[in-house]
């Protein structure tokens, strides 16, 4: 994502939270989440204006991109954000900016801990992000109502 001009669009995935009971989504608008991969490189030494403008250019080609897979979506779009690499790092202090913050290498087999009745519920327990804490939770769960 270094320059929005040219043809080629990095990879994405798009979330509807809607279509998940996640609480996310009490009514409309309706939360979409779109996330792609870059690189904190992209976005350093950028002055303030020149990061408004890649954002605005990025996100007017993906909400497009989208758009044309599913005709009309672009005109619901009623607010947008972007959230970079460099977002990422300044906020959650990610290293290099990571999406999920952290490198999931290991993965937990199970979600209990050392101490009795004590389980890992969190995106830690299982793996990045939004799904790996969902998953993480509902596997401790699961330990602790067959306990």
């Amino acid at each position: 994502m270094a320059s929005p001009a040219g043809d080629r669009l990095p990879p994405i995935i798009m979330a509807d939270y809607a279509r998940i009971d996640s609480g996310l989504n009490q009514g409309t608008p309706y939360l979409c989440m779109l996330c792609g991969i870059d690189r904190l490189s992209n976005w350093d030494g950028l002055t303030a204006d020149a990061v408004r403008a890649r954002k605005a250019a990025w996100t007017d080609r993906l909400v497009g991109a989208v758009d044309a897979a599913f005709p009309g979506f672009a005109g619901l779009v009623v607010q947008h954000e972007m959230a970079t690499p460099a977002t990422m790092h300044a906020v959650l202090n990610t290293p290099g900016g990571a999406v999920y913050g952290f490198a999931p290498e290991t993965l937990v087999r199970s979600p209990r801990t050392a101490v009795p009745g004590l389980y890992l519920a969190s995106a830690w327990a299982a793996a990045g992000g939004f799904t790996g804490a969902m998953i993480g939770g509902a596997s401790a769960a699961r330990a602790a109502l067959r306990n």
